[in-house]
């Protein structure tokens, strides 16, 4: 009795297996799991790296966002201050200047300092129109509260302010929304990469499976392989499904140059485009500083010539008295130019650390002309790094429709009762075509 047990599960057994195979059904074997496993993990593993991509260029996006607003505030600030506040700041620091000397060398000229006392009162009447137009506006001239010692104002200390009306805008950083991007876009990629460990280490086991056990005709001929095994093909459909697998190996890693050179594009258009807007603050901040240098030298200048010509009109004085009182005058002017002279370079001087302002104003303001031409070599360069990764990105895309459609073939071929070496040829043409266009990608 015992000994007929094992004799009817065999009988049993094959039965089954018989009806399966009528209604085309079988047991799945341990490698045609180990194919769903693998076949999964590679798709979890490339959606994965699509979506870390697919982030890292929204991070870059908003790294373009944040240097396009503050290249806006800073130019917006440094216009406020430089081109707006100080040249009045300053013809009111001449004025005033001017009041002190006149009002000094009227006193020490004695009666022939009536005109300069005159001098000195309108000086004083334009400083005091001027500085009133300014009160209660919180700017530059408006009372004492960037007033210096020497009699001009802090502009940096003015311009510092400014820029902390609006901490978000001066908390922008978008060198670390850069850094995050492309953090991500080389996780997406090197994730992409890990597929083809993933295909080796799928190829040498199955081979190795394939070594130490039988093939059963059932599973063979039944189960519908998720991966193409030639090693188990019958003969006849043995070349279809090599080429399907090399269809599949080809499909499996294009996603990794793929999503490589998609990153590298993405990481180029960035940086070309922030560099559009740093060089365009760079350029508009500068301009508006050294504006303000040559109106101020220009005021400056004008006092100085203004002294020279009292000095030589006087030669035509109708009387000695018109004479010296207009001496006195031109005697006041030169004595305050060493005084506005550096009045002028203690406001245009260029901000630092200590005075408050952010590092990016500072560096904007502090830029060459070798420095505007460095970036502008920079961002054509990014610029043409991008168009040569977009046009290696498209050619993956060529590679990856190429190797469907080899697919497709390679399956019709495999599947086909009697061989179509037609379709084969095809399969191995697209599949050629696709190697070529990664080729091209790769090494072009």
């Amino acid at each position: 009795m015992a000994g007929r047990r094992p004799a009817v599960a065999r009988v049993r057994q094959t039965r089954l297996r018989g009806i399966r195979r009528r209604i085309g059904v079988a047991p799945l074997t341990g490698l045609e799991m180990l194919q769903a496993a693998v076949a999964i993990l590679i798709a979890v593993v490339v959606g994965i790296g699509a979506l870390l991509a697919s982030a890292a260029n929204g991070d870059r996006q908003d790294a373009v966002r944040e240097e396009i607003k503050r290249s806006a505030a800073t130019i917006e600030d440094v216009r406020l201050v430089y081109g707006d506040e100080a040249p009045l700041a300053f013809r009111i620091a001449i004025a005033r200047l001017r009041t002190e000397e006149l009002r000094r060398a009227a006193e020490q000229a004695g009666p022939d300092g009536s005109a300069a006392a005159v001098e000195a009162v309108v000086q004083e009447q334009v400083a005091f129109r001027l500085a009133t137009g300014e009160e209660g506006t919180g700017r530059l001239a408006d009372g004492n509260r960037y007033q210096t010692d020497e009699g001009g104002f802090d502009v940096a200390r003015r311009l510092a302010d400014v820029r902390s009306d609006y901490p978000d805008l001066v908390a922008l950083n978008p060198d670390a929304s850069q850094a995050d991007a492309d953090g991500l876009g080389r996780t997406a990629w090197m994730l992409a990469a890990s597929t083809a460990v993933m295909v080796l280490a799928y190829l040498v086991v199955a081979l190795l499976w394939h070594r130490r056990t039988k093939r059963s005709d059932v599973s063979a001929s039944s189960n519908v392989e998720v991966i193409p095994q030639p090693w188990q093909a019958r003969a006849g459909r043995r070349e279809a499904t090599t080429v399907a697998l090399l269809v599949w190996i080809l499909a499996t890693l294009l996603p990794w140059p793929e999503l490589y050179f998609a990153d590298q594009e993405q990481h180029s258009q960035t940086l070309a485009a922030r560099n559009a807007a740093r060089i365009s603050t760079v350029l508009a901040a500068t301009g508006l500083q050294e504006g303000f240098v040559g109106d101020s030298r220009r005021a400056q200048l004008t006092v100085e010539l203004g002294s020279l010509a009292r000095e030589l009109g006087v030669l035509d004085a109708p009387t000695e008295d018109v004479a010296s009182q207009q001496r006195v005058i031109a005697a006041a002017d030169r004595a305050v130019a060493p005084r506005l002279d550096a009045v002028r370079r203690a406001m245009t001087d260029l901000p630092d650390a200590r005075d408050g302002v952010d590092p990016a104003t500072r560096a904007a303001l502090a830029s060459s002309p070798v420095e505007w031409k460095a970036l502008q070599v920079e961002q054509s360069r990014q610029a043409d790094l991008a168009d040569r990764a977009s046009q290696r990105s498209d050619r993956m895309v060529l590679a990856a429709l190429l190797s469907a459609l080899a697919a497709s073939l390679a399956a019709l071929a495999a599947a086909s009762a009697i061989p179509s070496p037609s379709r084969l040829w095809a399969a191995v043409a697209l599949l050629v075509g696709g190697l070529v266009a990664t080729a091209t990608a790769l090494f072009g």
